[in-house]
C-alpha cells in the first residue's frame, strides 16, 4: 500500500511513530487522513495495551531478543517478583492460620461466642469473598494491581489489629466478612502480576512455586503460637494480653512490614519494574508479545465482561474449580481452609493464561474463585455428625471429585485443542485486507500491530490457546 513522504512509518520493531502533519484533519468517521494516499484506522489509548508506546518508544533501540538474553530476563523477574510477591502468600497464610491457632489460644475466654459462631466465621469469611470479588475486579482494574494490592495489605492490616478488641462473636462475624472481601481479589491479582512477567506456558509453575513457597508461613506461625501459649502459661506476656491477642499483633506487624516495601518496589507490569533495566524491560514486554497474551490495560470494558460470561471454556474453568476435592485435607479436620491447593491454583491460572482482553482475564479469573468460595462454603456441610461414625455420603463426594477434577482437566484440553485447531484454519482462510492501525496521541502518531490491541482471546483469533 502507497504512503505519502509526508505518512511513512516505521514498522520496525513491530510499529513505529511519526510527527502527525500540522495540516492533516481526521475525519472520525472513515479514518481518512487529508493529504495521504491510505486509510487508516485510528484506535485511542483505552483500545491498546498500557505497555504499547513504552515498547513501540524503545524496541528498536536494541537487538532481537536471542533465547541466551530470555533465559536471563526470565531468572530476573522470576527471583525479583518472587522475592516480593512471596510475601504476599506469606500474609494470606498467616490470616488463613491464625483464627485456627487462636481457637487453642484462648479465644473463648475472652470474647463471648459460641462454637457454632466460631465454626460460623469460616463461612462469613467466604461470604465477604463473595461479595467483593467482582467489584473488586473492577476496582482493581481501575486503580492498578500494585495499589490494589498494597490498599488491601493495608486495610488487611488495620483489620488484624481490631481483633483483639472484639468482646462478642457478632463483632467477630464482622471482622472476618470484611477481612473476606479485603482478602478476595489479592490471589487473581497477584495472578495477572506474575502473568503480565512470564508467558502462558511459564506463569502457571511460578504461580505454583509462589503459593508452595507461602507456606511456609504455617510452620513459623506454629512455633511462635507455640511460644506465645508457653509464656502465657508462666505469664510472662507483656501487658497482660491473652495468647491469641498477641498472636494477632504479630501478625499485623508482619503485614504491615511487608506493606511498606510493596508500596515501592511491587510492579504493575514490566515498565514500571525497578529491578530491569529498560533493554530488559523491552525483552520482557516481547516474550509476552510473542504469544499474543497482553500485559495490562486500565479500561473497563462491559463487552468483555459479557464475553467472559458467554464463552464456553470461562464455564468449563468455573465447574473445574468449584470442586471441591482440592480441600480433602482440610474437611477431614473438619475446617475448610486448606494450606496448599495445587489443584486449585493451577487451574486458576491456567483459565487466566486461556482468555486474554484484560477485562475479560480479570472477571474469569474473579468468576473461578466466586465458584471455588461457593464449595468452600458448602462442603463442610457434608461433614455433620449426622454422617457420623463412616461418613460415607461425605467420601462418596470426595471419592467422586477424585475423577470428576481430572475429567474437567481432560475435557477442557480437548476443547482447547480443538479451537486451536479451527483458529489455524480461519487464519489460513483469511485472504482479506487488513486497515492500518494507528494510534494518535495528538502529538505522536503510532503504528499499531495485534500485539498492541486489547483484544480478546475470541477477537483475536492469532493467539493460541495454551496447552
Amino acid at each position: 500500500m502507497e504512503k505519502g513522504p509526508e505518512s511513512s512509518v516505521d514498522h520496525s520493531a513491530g510499529g513505529g511513530t511519526r510527527q502527525p502533519p500540522s495540516d492533516a484533519k481526521a475525519n472520525a468517521d472513515t479514518g481518512i487522513i487529508a493529504g495521504e494516499q491510505h486509510i487508516e484506522h485510528q484506535v485511542t489509548e483505552k483500545d491498546v495495551d498500557d505497555t504499547s508506546i513504552f515498547y513501540t518508544l524503545n524496541a528498536s533501540k536494541f537487538g532481537p531478543l536471542t533465547p541466551e538474553l530470555e533465559r536471563k530476563v526470565t531468572r530476573k523477574n522470576f527471583w525479583f517478583l518472587l522475592c516480593q510477591t512471596w510475601w504476599i502468600a506469606f500474609c494470606i497464610h498467616l490470616d488463613k492460620s491464625t483464627l485456627s491457632q487462636a481457637s487453642t489460644m484462648g479465644i473463648f475466654k475472652d470474647v463471648k461466642m459460641t462454637k457454632k459462631q466460631y465454626n460460623d466465621l469460616f463461612v462469613v469469611f467466604y461470604t465477604g469473598y463473595l461479595v467483593a470479588l467482582w467489584p473488586g475486579a473492577w476496582l482493581s482494574q481501575r486503580v492498578g494491581q500494585k495499589h490494589f494490592i498494597t490498599g488491601s495489605l493495608f486495610l488487611w492490616a488495620f483489620l488484624l489489629a481490631m481483633h483483639p478488641l472484639v468482646k462478642t462473636g457478632e463483632q467477630m462475624m464482622g471482622l472476618r466478612f470484611l477481612l473476606g472481601m479485603t482478602e478476595s481479589q489479592i490471589v487473581p491479582s497477584t495472578t495477572v502480576v506474575h502473568q503480565a512477567f512470564f508467558p502462558p506456558l511459564k506463569s502457571p509453575w511460578v504461580q505454583l512455586l509462589w503459593w508452595a513457597s507461602g507456606s511456609l508461613a504455617n510452620v513459623l506461625l506454629t512455633m511462635v503460637a507455640y511460644k506465645l501459649i508457653v509464656s502465657d502459661s508462666s505469664g510472662a506476656l507483656v501487658g497482660g494480653l491473652s495468647s491469641w491477642k498477641w498472636l494477632h499483633i504479630v501478625c499485623v506487624i508482619i503485614t504491615f512490614a511487608v506493606f511498606v516495601p510493596l508500596l515501592v518496589w511491587l510492579p504493575n507490569s514490566p515498565v514500571d519494574a525497578k529491578w530491569l533495566t529498560t533493554e530488559e524491560k523491552v525483552h520482557t514486554i516481547s516474550i509476552i508479545r510473542r504469544e499474543k497474551a497482553g500485559i495490562s490495560n486500565s479500561t473497563f470494558k462491559w463487552s468483555q465482561v459479557r464475553e467472559a460470561f458467554t464463552d464456553v471454556k470461562s464455564w468449563l474453568f468455573i465447574s473445574k474449580l468449584a470442586a471441591p476435592w482440592d480441600n480433602k485435607i482440610a474437611l477431614v479436620v473438619g475446617t475448610q481452609i486448606s494450606t496448599f491447593k495445587p489443584s486449585y491454583l493451577l487451574g486458576l491460572s491456567w483459565a487466566g493464561t486461556t482468555v486474554t482482553g484484560y477485562t475479560k482475564k480479570l472477571y474469569v479469573m474473579a468468576s473461578c474463585i466466586v465458584a471455588a468460595s461457593v464449595a468452600n462454603m458448602i462442603s463442610p456441610e457434608f461433614w455433620e455428625d449426622k454422617y457420623k461414625p463412616r461418613y460415607r455420603l461425605p467420601w462418596a463426594f470426595m471419592t467422586a471429585f477424585w475423577f470428576i477434577s481430572p475429567g474437567m482437566c481432560l475435557l477442557i484440553r480437548w476443547y482447547l485443542v480443538r479451537e486451536n485447531t479451527k483458529r489455524r484454519q480461519l487464519v489460513e482462510q483469511d485472504r482479506s485486507d487488513h486497515k492500518d492501525e494507528v494510534l494518535n496521541t495528538g502529538s505522536q502518531i503510532f503504528a499499531i500491530e495485534d500485539e498492541d490491541l486489547d483484544q480478546t482471546d475470541r477477537e483475536n483469533l492469532k493467539f493460541v490457546y495454551p496447552l
